[in-house]
């Protein structure tokens, strides 16, 4: 089960990733982020996701499931 974390890396965000990392496989966690260079280092997949361009949100949030 995939869980994508709107985002994060923003400060709350990046709390919520590590908290998942805890208790999910990094694996199965993506970060949903404008700028994925941001989301380096946090061992967890990292899309490109932007609420202004909403004709690409449902590729970007294909095989996730919460």
């Amino acid at each position: 089960m995939k869980i994508g974390i709107t985002g994060a890396t923003g400060q709350l965000g990046r709390l919520v990733v590590e908290y998942l990392k805890n208790k999910v496989s990094p694996s199965d966690i993506v970060a949903l982020v404008r700028d994925p260079a941001k989301a380096e280092g946090m061992g967890v997949e990292a899309r490109p996701f932007d609420y202004n361009k909403p004709e690409a949100l449902e590729a970007q949030l294909k095989g996730i499931d919460r």
